[in-house]
């Protein structure tokens, strides 16, 4: 009676894990908030570096999104007048890598939607000699790469400007380790299930 009892408290014990963590992950059609990673690539159309391909990306919580009306989000630890959401913005172009630590503009990087629908970036960072703009015109998001020794009077001579095509965003995955630790909190209410099922049947022979 003993173990039959221990048995059933440590499968509750373990069902119960399970549940928490398919509540976190969104398992079980389960609404969540995600780690949206988004890529995109540049591709230069005027300039020393027309014809020039780069790429780029950014990671996105969307913990605070509604994917209702217009919403902008910003970058995490600083002061920002939008919601937290931007956790990293990477572009390589020309060789040189800029991150978001590079940013030096107010508020950015940020991304905006609409009604759910990515609309709009916002970057404006350097790395070393070199900057690097991102942003849109119209319904088109464009990029401007420029040496900081050619800034004249906040003109960018010898800059290479060119589109970005539209971001293509992916979910970031689940820790790899997850699907098999559920699945053996499953197997051991399997084997707790059986025993007690054994537990039972051994009573009842017993009593006959």
């Amino acid at each position: 009676m003993s173990n039959t009892n221990t048995n059933s408290r440590v499968t509750r014990t373990l069902t119960g894990l399970a549940v928490a963590f398919a509540l976190r992950f969104g398992l079980g059609g389960t609404a969540s908030a995600a780690l949206l990673n988004y890529n995109f690539s540049l591709t230069g159309t005027n300039g020393p570096l027309s014809g020039s391909t780069g790429t780029g990306s950014f990671l996105f919580d969307d913990t605070s999104f509604s994917g209702i009306g217009t919403e902008t989000f910003g970058p995490f630890d600083i002061n920002s007048f939008f919601p937290d959401g931007v956790v990293s913005f990477d572009v390589s172009f020309g060789g040189i890598d800029f991150s978001i630590s590079g940013d030096t503009g107010f508020d950015t990087p940020s991304i905006s939607f609409f009604n759910g629908v990515l609309f709009d970036l916002s970057y404006s960072g350097f790395s070393g000699d070199y900057g690097m703009v991102v942003g849109t015109s119209g319904n088109d998001f464009q990029f401007l790469f420029y040496d900081t020794g050619l800034l004249i009077d906040g003109r960018a001579f010898g800059s290479t400007a060119g589109s970005v095509t539209t971001p293509s965003i992916s979910v970031v995955p689940l820790p790899a380790a997850l699907p098999l630790f559920l699945s053996g909190l499953t197997g051991f209410g399997f084997v707790g299930r059986k025993r007690r099922k054994r537990g039972a049947m051994a009573e009842g022979f017993g009593s006959a």
